[in-house]
């Protein structure tokens, strides 16, 4: 029995650079972490990136250089600390930026923790400021680096599989209908059987939605009694399309909840496909091209999805 007072310390997998807990070192390994596995876009690598080695130098200008020092205090002011403007001005941080830094201070204690470098999660309960708007809304690109983070667990469960799927483009009324067969490792791609609102298509999968599905379907083709020839991926293949379709939105809701975006009102399960139609939307220019990657007959649905105001704009944003 541990006397009252004392700490319960868990062994941690730390390598040589981190043998003094350096909260520098740790920046790194997160970071070399993330380049390896894929789960974050360039562009969210490089921004995560840069925030936390400017909270490693905000940490040391507060006299904390080892990651266990890094406390729930700390990281509330860094997340809400001022800034200058691009004129030079002092000025409170904008909402934009306090989400910006609090989601790549949870992406690094996320990753922290299942390198072993750390058990302990300060970012937890760190209170931001609501977005204004309370419409549903796509994913940004460091929500989906959240979702992507938290989706995963020890086991290829149906969470990182879901999340993969829908950030792919595919529909949560789909889901019950993907299985593992549907799914070419060569392409790489996913082919998604559409439902009475949206059209069947190939969807493409990046490195780390090839990952986690590929894993997800070798760990449902692994002996059982009565083994199904072509398993669904995400959910049981019994019940109804309804029923398939609700347990999907449980399902994201519950990787919502872990990664800290649940108590947003314009985040919701559709937000994950929102985000695959409105990345495309800003890589091409064309409505015609997200509607077709989420298989969506009608441009007026789709730009409602994305958060397009095609009537009053005549340029993409």
């Amino acid at each position: 029995m541990l006397r009252p007072g004392t700490q319960l310390l868990l062994p941690l997998q730390w390598g040589p650079a981190m043998a003094d807990g350096s909260l520098a070192a740790a920046v790194g390994a997160v970071t070399g972490a993330w380049i390896a596995d894929g789960a974050l876009a360039a562009q969210t690598l490089d921004k995560f990136g840069l925030l936390i080695r400017r909270f490693t130098r905000f940490a040391a200008a507060h006299d904390v250089t080892t990651l266990g020092a890094v406390d729930r205090a700390l990281v509330a002011k860094f997340v809400a600390a001022k800034g200058r403007t691009r004129h030079g001005v002092v000025s409170v941080a904008a909402v934009a930026t306090m989400h910006n830094r609090r989601a790549a201070l949870r992406a690094f204690f996320r990753t922290a923790r299942q390198l072993r470098l750390t058990i302990d999660d300060p970012t937890t309960d760190i209170a931001v400021p609501a977005r204004q708007s309370s419409a549903q809304r796509p994913l940004s690109e460091d929500e989906s680096a959240l979702v992507r983070l938290f989706s995963e667990r020890a086991a290829p469960t149906r969470h990182a599989a879901t999340a993969a799927l829908l950030l792919a483009g595919a529909h949560t009324s789909e889901l019950g209908h993907i299985t593992t067969a549907n799914l070419d490792p060569q392409a790489p791609t996913v082919w998604a059987h559409g439902s009475t609102k949206h059209r069947p298509r190939t969807l493409t999968l990046d490195r780390w939605s090839m990952r986690v599905l590929t894993e997800r379907a070798a760990h449902l083709a692994r002996p059982l009694p009565n083994p199904c020839p072509s398993p669904v991926l995400c959910t049981g293949a019994a019940g109804s399309d309804a029923h398939k379709q609700a347990r999907v939105c449980v399902t994201v809701r519950e990787i919502l909840t872990r990664a800290g975006l649940s108590d947003d009102p314009g985040v919701r399960p559709a937000s994950l496909t929102a985000y695959a139609a409105r990345r495309e939307f800003d890589r091409t220019g064309r409505i015609e091209d997200a509607a077709r990657l989420i298989g969506s007959p009608s441009l007026d649905t789709t730009a409602g999805l994305i958060g397009y105001d095609w009537q009053h704009r005549a340029d993409p944003p």
